[in-house]
């Protein structure tokens, strides 16, 4: 059978009913459930049988009467799938049951062809071989009607028929509400947001633009369209995303995490109040934690400005050291507790009334020695002004001169340089150089591999720059000995500035070298010689082992003088000028042999200092300077030690 007649039979098998109002339905699917219909288009429309006339009879399916089924198809190159809700909502069990129908029907229309075919075929059966064939039956193969071609519709008849269709299914699906007005706005609606849609798509066809609900969804759905032979529409469907889900779970993950931070910020710490365990909040104060404690401790009185007492129990409401260190009365009510700590409590200070500066004194600071035995002196504290404020209690009226800034005096240390962790150190110092023999000691000092230092007059360094030069070069450490070698504890301020300002001048214009050390001559020096240097100086060398070449003992005396009673830490002076040193430079190397044998070892002053944890590292370096912030005293402090060297 071809294809047009299986679409004739096809159409004619289906039942029809009366529609609304008695007069018989023209649509085949009227019968079909009413809750969901389905039209499926064809592609073709059966032609003639070859061989039939112009005016031959067509099958009535092949006629396309207006408004019936067949003309809707070729009209309507789509399937379409409507589903709406029943204005009687229809139960499950009525669905299942129009379903049920709908499947006999359709069995009942696919037996019926077969059922004509049946008394043709036995006749064919029953003919003899002899028998006259039709003409249509010759040898020649049968010729199959020609497949009627359907124009590919336009984009205009493809949207003029999706609104017929919209338009039609609405008035089918619910003829009883078909003219009604609120039907006809809803109709109306639906097209104006189609035809929006499609607006934007023409005006942005890369960009998807999600269809807008149908105002009618309780009747029918917005249907899907396939063009010819399956072909769907460009129409993509978007998926609408239920957020809920993840809202409610970032909602619960954030309460969750408040829950555990409240309980972190709040959880309970320990700590020791004098020996005893005290459980508290974290982040607790010191007055919460005493409390928590059970410690009862006074508070102290509010006093004036002279120390009178004006209100008792009105000062600070208690003390606190925290790990063993004081916490200020003005942090008792900002400090915190985070656990572990150690904390002891105690009475509270007293609290100064509030108070108006009258007047303000500066206090110069005084020079101040300290120690009476060691061969170094050297600036343990330099010296800074402080302040005395004239203060008067707003309360009290009374009027007091307190200390706001406490001064800083000059501390000027001596002590003997006792090297750490039992080293064996000797220091190598040579006094009035440069001279025509420091070359000489410095060959004997490069042959043993040791470093000495040399304290130059600076007279001499100007006589004799090169051989100063050689002494920085070789590695050596170079000190002042004053300009020409006066004895400083008997020259007056002046002439005190004199002798050491300028050889400590001429040693770094000739060689570069900064020095703040000096080696007093005869090593005389006292707290006075100290306040008329002003600062020049930093540290200050005596000896411990005088070899006496000064004397010319000979040269085994002068070996046995500077090599008897060998201790670490040791000074030993001899001299590269300032006579003659020949007996220096036979002896020398028997000197550094002997001491090297007891297995000492030979450094600089500053090395020999450095061994000592005890001597400041700013002082150590010998060059240090006297600070911007500093203030050179002028006068001595009575609490000065007698320390003189005479």
């Amino acid at each position: 059978m071809s294809q047009g007649n299986q679409h004739q039979h096809r159409n004619q098998s289906q039942p029809s009913r009366p529609a609304q109002g008695g007069r018989p339905s023209t649509n085949p699917y009227d019968d079909a459930d009413p809750i969901r219909v389905r039209r499926t288009h064809h592609q073709s429309i059966p032609a003639p049988a070859s061989g039939a006339g112009q005016g031959a009879a067509q099958p009535e399916s092949a006629r396309l009467v207006p408004g019936s089924a067949a003309q809707r198809h070729v009209q309507a190159p789509r399937r379409v799938e409507v589903q709406r809700t029943n204005a009687h909502h229809p139960s499950v069990e009525q669905r299942r049951a129009a379903l049920r129908s709908e499947s006999a029907q359709r069995t009942n229309a696919q037996a019926v062809p077969q059922q004509r075919r049946a008394p043709q075929q036995a006749a064919q059966a029953g003919a003899g071989r002899g028998a006259a064939r039709p003409a249509s039956q010759g040898k020649q193969p049968a010729q199959r009607p020609p497949r009627h071609q359907a124009p590919k519709p336009t984009p205009q008849q493809i949207e003029a028929a999706r609104r017929e269709e919209l338009r039609r299914q609405y008035h089918e699906v619910s003829p009883d509400r078909a003219y009604a007005p609120s039907a006809r706005r809803s109709t109306e609606r639906a097209e104006r947001q189609y035809a929006s849609q499609q607006r934007r798509q023409e005006k942005h066809p890369d960009r998807h633009v999600r269809p807008r609900p149908i105002p009618g969804d309780d009747y029918f759905r917005t249907p899907d369209v396939v063009f010819e032979r399956g072909t769907q529409a460009q129409s993509p469907v978007t998926k609408r995303v239920n957020h809920a889900p993840a809202i409610i779970a970032c909602l619960v993950a954030l309460a969750i995490v408040g829950v555990v931070a409240y309980a972190w910020m709040h959880r309970t710490v320990q700590v020791t109040v004098d020996d005893k365990q005290v459980n508290v909040v974290v982040n607790s104060t010191l007055e919460q934690v005493l409390d928590a404690s059970g410690q009862k401790v006074s508070p102290g009185n509010l006093v004036a400005v002279t120390g009178d007492v004006i209100t008792p129990s009105d000062g600070h409401a208690f003390s606190a050291t925290i790990n063993g260190n004081a916490v200020d009365d003005d942090q008792l009510a900002s400090t915190t507790v985070k656990g572990g700590e150690d904390i002891k409590f105690g009475n509270g200070d007293d609290r100064t009334e509030d108070y108006d500066v009258v007047n303000t004194t500066t206090v110069q600071p005084q020079l101040k020695m300290e120690g009476t035995e060691g061969s170094v002196f050297y600036v343990k504290q330099w010296g800074k002004t402080g302040t005395i404020e004239t203060r008067k209690g707003k309360q009290s009226g009374k009027t007091a001169d307190v200390t706001s800034v406490d001064v800083q005096d000059l501390i000027i240390q001596r002590q003997g340089i006792a090297p750490d962790n039992d080293q064996k150190l000797v220091a190598l110092t040579f006094d009035d150089g440069p001279s025509q023999y420091t070359d000489k000691y410095l060959d004997i000092l490069d042959q043993y591999g040791i470093k000495a230092t040399f304290f130059e007059l600076g007279q001499q360094v100007d006589e004799y720059p090169d051989a100063a030069k050689r002494v920085v070069s070789d590695g050596m450490q170079l000190g002042s000995h004053t300009w020409d070698h006066k004895q400083l504890t008997k020259l007056n301020e002046q002439q005190v500035s004199d002798e050491l300002g300028p050889s400590f001048q001429k040693i770094q214009d000739v060689t570069g070298y900064q020095t703040t050390m000096l080696r007093q001559p005869y090593g005389s020096i006292n707290d006075k010689v100290w306040l008329y240097s002003k600062g020049t100086m930093s540290v200050s060398v005596f000896w411990t082992h005088d070899s006496e070449d000064w004397k010319v003992p000979g040269v085994d005396k002068l070996v046995s003088n500077a090599t008897k009673d060998m201790f670490t830490g040791a000074i030993i002076l001899m001299h590269d000028g300032g006579g003659n040193r020949d007996e220096d430079v036979q002896a020398l190397p028997q000197i550094i042999e002997a001491w090297q044998n007891a297995g000492y070892q030979f450094v600089t002053i500053s090395d020999l200092m450095k061994s000592d944890p005890r001597i400041p590292d700013e002082v150590t370096s010998g060059d240090e300077q006297m600070p911007s912030d500093a203030v050179w005293p002028t006068e001595i402090s009575k609490d000065s030690t007698s320390n003189a060297i005479p």
